[in-house]
């Protein structure tokens, strides 16, 4: 039985709230590049945990943020939300870590098949 190659579904759609019109998605693309934001995001969160001054933690976790899913995103997903803290900012980056890793593996186990 023949086996053959292909590419896996780039794309991760990660939608907050609901499925309906007052859900946000955000669509990734997986790639070395996407990737290169969750690291340069990573450093980012780390810089903020460390800094003693909330405020700029804040600053620090929303570039985070924004690194991943863009500014117009994050304050879609904050204004919907109602909320506009450091908390909110670490469950949204959580949140897109988790689903874009889920997505990655499940894509690349699909496409060795």
């Amino acid at each position: 039985m023949a086996k053959f190659f292909k590419f896996c579904d780039r794309k991760v759609n990660i939608r907050f709230f609901s499925d309906g019109p007052d859900g946000v998605t955000v669509t990734l693309n997986i790639s070395d590049e996407t990737d290169q934001c969750f690291l340069r995001g990573a450093e980012l969160l780390k810089e903020g945990t460390e800094a003693q001054d909330l405020q700029r933690r804040k600053e620090l976790w929303t570039q985070a943020v924004d690194e991943l899913i863009g500014q117009r995103d994050r304050e879609s997903v904050m204004e919907k939300a109602g909320v506009d803290d450091c908390f909110s900012l670490a469950e949204i980056y959580r949140f897109v870590v988790d689903t874009y890793a889920a997505a990655k593996v499940k894509n690349l186990s699909a496409s060795a098949r």
